[in-house]
């Protein structure tokens, strides 16, 4: 077999990547005064750990406000299996101030500007592996987490995210929110 003859590719596992978060609270700062139609696709990927494609592709009729439920359908999921993942408090908050129609907005343009705008270092998928890793130190249980993210073992998780972050790092993960100095968010306050 002149297969046998070649040498196999080592893949180094890599810990994923964590923003911080002051990096993260600074990001959607950043996001607020210049790219706020950015919001809603940014809170649902740090805040429900929704792929990048999935909260490109999500609808805004799949989110449920008043039962604080996200439904990913299959044609949108990875997996093309269907989840329910829970709406935080914080991720309420964004989602009310910034609520939009027909499908999430995003912009590769006005993504990539965001990031360097904000000076934060961006890597694949970071806020999925933030969300996996924050979610985890914050309810220390896998199975919650595995539900949310839709795996269907638990052994990614806890291989991978658990430890990554720090239980009292984890609970300010949870309460960045829309700041009162906020255009939209005071627009929104005027009108209601």
């Amino acid at each position: 077999n002149p297969f046998s003859k070649i040498e196999k590719p080592h893949l180094e596992k890599k810990t994923p990547e964590v923003l911080s978060v002051k990096d993260i609270d600074r990001l959607f700062q950043v996001a607020e005064n210049k790219y706020p139609e950015l919001i809603p696709y940014l809170a649902l990927s740090f805040f429900a750990g929704l792929r990048p494609s999935e909260a490109q592709e999500l609808a805004w009729d799949s989110i449920d406000l008043d039962e604080r439920v996200i439904r990913i359908v299959p044609a949108v999921a990875k997996t093309r299996r269907q989840r329910f993942v829970d709406i935080s408090d914080n991720l309420l908050q964004w989602l009310v101030a910034y609520r939009g129609q027909g499908q999430i907005y995003f912009s590769r343009v006005f993504f990539t500007a965001l990031r360097k705008a904000a000076n934060v270092e961006w890597s694949s998928d970071v806020a999925r592996h933030c969300f996996a890793s924050y979610h985890l130190a914050h309810h220390e249980n896998v199975q919650k987490t595995c539900l949310q993210m839709g795996h269907s073992l638990p052994d990614m998780l806890f291989n991978h995210y658990r430890g990554l972050v720090k239980r009292d790092e984890a609970a300010k993960f949870w309460t960045v929110k829309p700041h009162a100095e906020s255009k939209i968010v005071q627009l929104a306050k005027s009108a209601g």
